[in-house]
């Protein structure tokens, strides 16, 4: 794997992450 698909998985990560903090407070705050 080159240095480049490293950072971009660890930038995707990230974000996934982000978007799953996020969803988790829509979801809270629907109920």
């Amino acid at each position: 794997m080159s240095c480049a698909e490293e950072r971009s998985l660890r930038k995707l990560r990230t974000a996934a992450k982000r978007f799953q903090k996020e969803l988790e407070e829509i979801i809270y705050e629907m109920e």
